[in-house]
Order: C-alpha cells, then structure tokens, then sequence
C-alpha cells in the first residue's frame, strides 16, 4: 500500500503498526503528541467516529465498485487491506512527532524528489527567482484542484497576504489572467516544480 498524504491512521491496520490514540494524533486533529485529557478524547472519538464512517460507509461504496468492475467473489476491500505486506508513507520522522513503527510500515517521505538531468525551467522564470533577493515561495494546489476554481473570497485572501510579503512568489495559476495580482506574483500555468525547489536550495 502507498500513503502519499503522511500515512492516516487506518494506514495503520493493513500491517498491524500500533496507533494508540492517548499520544499519537490523528493526522486531520492540530493536536501533538503531548495532548491534555481532552485533547486526548477528542482525539480518540474522532478516530473512532472515522473507522465506524469507514465501516458504514466507505467500505459498502468500495465493495459495491470492486463488484462492478471485477465481479462477485473477488475479496472484499477489508480482506485486501489486512492481506497488505508493506506500507510506504509519505512521511519523514523528522517532520513528524514519535510514534512506534513496525518494520512493514515504512516511511519514504522525499524518495521522489529529484533534480532534472535536464533543465525545464524557463528563462524568464529562472531570472525571476535570481533576482528573489529577500526569498521565493511557489504556490500550488498540485494536479488535484486549480487555483482558479477557487472561491473568490479565498483568492481575494491569497493576493492580499501574497501582496505584503517580501518574497516574490510563482502561483501555479491555470487561467490567462488574475485581477488583482501583485507584482511580486508570477502565474504559470505549469511549474517545474522539483527544479523551482532545487532553485530555491531546498535540495
């Protein structure tokens, strides 16, 4: 099984990694591992309300779609996640607080960042960022949502915090045109955005 949001906790179940709820927080919940009784709680109820969702909901969905697609008798959803051998997270215990980790639950978090062998990244973008003198931040929603399905009211609130900061900023911005935007923003349709990060000295 892959994770690529940091592993949520029913990640958990398909190799029996331990997931106590008193000190690991619920990757949905601002709590850290140090949480008040209430935090606690609130943390262990949520992840509760979460796998009885999942139970009632989630997995009747998906086991009605395994059936259309590849007909009666195949295993069910539930029966393939605990037949699951390996987990890879898209997690580094850098970033995140401690928790125990059984040896099939792995996190890989930063295996798919690389630099190109071959330079994407434009000339006129590659200008902007070396003349970012104070920094640069690159904005995306990713291939998952676009910027400019966005409400108005939130976008009216990125350009102004954008508007204020000393960084220049490149916005993955799907449309030709953006009312509004201040002059330290560059939209780009597409981004290479391993390349911005190596730019930027991340890597």
């Amino acid at each position: 099984m892959v994770s690529s949001f940091g592993g949520f906790h029913p990640s958990n179940y398909a190799v029996g990694n331990p997931y106590n709820t008193a000190h690991v927080p619920n990757n949905i919940l601002e709590y850290s591992d140090r949480k008040t009784f209430y935090e606690r709680l609130v943390n262990t109820l949520f992840t509760w309300h979460w796998d009885i969702g999942n139970e009632l909901y989630f997995f009747r969905a998906q086991n009605k779609m395994k059936e259309e697609f590849f007909g009666p008798g195949f295993p069910s959803v539930q029966e393939l996640r605990k037949s699951a051998s390996l987990v890879l997270v898209n997690q580094h215990f850098s970033l995140n607080y401690p928790r125990p980790l059984v040896p099939a639950f792995v996190e890989v978090g930063g295996m798919h960042v690389k630099i190109p062998k071959k330079p994407t990244i434009s000339k006129e973008m590659k200008k902007w960022l070396d003349d970012a003198k104070d920094g640069a931040i690159y904005f995306s929603m990713g291939s998952n949502l676009r910027s400019d399905f966005m409400p108005e009211t939130a976008r009216a609130n990125f350009l102004a915090a954008f508007a204020e900061l000393k960084q220049k900023v490149i916005w993955k911005w799907e449309s030709d045109t953006l009312p509004g935007k201040p002059d330290n923003v560059m939209l780009t349709k597409w981004a290479p955005q391993m390349e911005i990060l190596s730019e930027l000295n991340f890597f």
